[in-house]
């Protein structure tokens, strides 16, 4: 390993011996073959009809709904940096390692970003070709722009991660979000319908993603960010294989002492019941969980500007999905709060359990969701509209809370 390029190579396959061993945990020679070989099967099997005939509901989406698809899957995805903590003591002094290292995952990240998108667009391909008779030609210049976007977006999230911390870096990540949502909401289109002005926008974007790139290769000072980073990307898979089988991963993170709301109330309620004390112990738990709160603001904006991108016809459907969504999110904190350890030592009767959790999830979901209908009916509706879906909203979140937490047996 005398040279960066080898050195990379060499951590490449050794990141793919741990991965592997990672989720052989999961997938032996049983799961294999009686679950994973049949289930290729069918997507097979379904993606070859697909190709002959696109089943008559994918005709009823608007071309719209594909464009947030694709930009959804391009948006995800981080640069991975193959750094070891070690390398404080001899790459990171040495420009020529160190930089041939960063080098080296970039690349590995833009082939990545290409192979994903490749791997996306032979799904949409069949709806593309035979809903909108889109080209081959088409397909390609959407499929470039997508590669593009994907390679920016994990660059320059980067980047904003090293220069913003905490809230302000999330609260800057959401903005970055919203304004290319919005740029390839409208840019997509365009780039699809006119090869003149396509051409223009990929020299435009791939300007854009080489200044970026020679931006971070560039860019020292910060090794133990960038490693904390690399091992962040490299345990991601165990996270979720130890969420999904049920072990509590408990992460580190900082918690208000004062909630964002209600800061200077001792009672919340003035009824002191059980399920009063407990309703308002996951409220003051949620809104000093600055990571709930994030992510809670998060789905009801991206929630709202996705839904107002779609045509009218599908948005009160995309609205019920996003209620469903807001109130899982809910959920999962309240389980996650009151199965802790120290609320188990005390015996809840299941009554209790049920009418707390079920008042809480309603009581914290209702705000977003209140907000959400009151834009659907704006813009859908006009004014008249927007007064009349609160009322309805109510009544539906309601009947909705009460089934997940039945379906739950919180």
């Amino acid at each position: 390993m005398n040279t960066p390029g080898k050195l990379f190579l060499n951590r490449l396959a050794n990141e793919w011996k741990f991965q592997y061993g990672v989720w052989k945990t999961v997938f032996d020679w049983t799961i294999i073959l009686y679950v994973v070989v049949p289930t290729i099967i069918i997507i097979v099997r379904q993606y070859l009809l697909l190709l002959h005939n696109v089943p008559p509901q994918f005709k009823l989406m608007p071309l719209e709904l594909y464009v947030g698809i694709v930009f959804l899957i391009t948006w995800r995805g981080r640069i991975r940096l193959f750094l070891e903590q070690a390398d404080q003591l001899f790459l990171n002094q040495n420009d020529h390692w160190y930089g041939g290292l960063l080098k080296m995952s970039i690349f590995y990240y833009l082939v990545k970003s290409v192979v994903i998108s490749a791997a996306l667009f032979a799904v949409l391909a069949p709806i593309f070709f035979q809903i909108y008779s889109f080209t081959w030609g088409q397909i390609v210049r959407f499929y470039v722009i997508a590669v593009l976007a994907k390679f920016i977006f994990g660059i320059f999230r980067q980047l904003l991660i090293r220069k913003f911390h905490g809230f302000k870096g999330k609260l800057v990540q959401i903005i970055f979000f919203i304004l290319w949502g919005i740029v390839f909401r409208y840019l997509a289109p365009l780039v699809i319908s006119s090869e003149a002005y396509a051409m223009a926008v990929i020299g435009g974007v791939l300007a854009i993603a080489v200044t970026l790139a020679v931006k971070r290769i560039s860019m020292r000072g910060m090794f133990l960010e960038d490693w904390a980073q690399a091992v962040e990307e490299k345990l991601k898979y165990v996270g979720f294989i130890l969420s999904v089988s049920g072990q509590k991963v408990k992460r580190p993170g900082a918690r208000r002492k004062r909630p964002w709301l209600f800061r200077n109330s001792g009672n919340i309620f003035r009824i002191r019941s059980g399920s009063n004390i407990l309703i308002e112990f996951g409220l003051k738990s949620f809104l000093r969980n600055k990571g709930a709160v994030l992510i809670y603001l998060q789905v009801i904006l991206f929630g709202t500007l996705f839904m107002l991108s779609l045509p009218a016809q599908w948005r009160w459907m995309v609205l019920a999905v996003l209620a469903f969504i807001l109130a899982s999110l809910v959920r999962l904190h309240w389980v996650e709060e009151f199965y802790s350890d120290f609320m188990q030592l005390f015996p809840w009767k299941q009554e209790l359990k049920h009418t707390a959790a079920e008042k809480f999830i309603f009581i914290t979901t209702l705000p977003g969701f209140l907000a959400m209908s009151f834009f659907y009916g704006l813009t859908t509706f006009s004014l008249l509209g927007a007064l009349a879906a609160p009322p309805i909203a109510f009544f539906f979140l309601r009947y909705l809370v009460r089934n997940i937490v039945l379906f739950a047996k919180i």
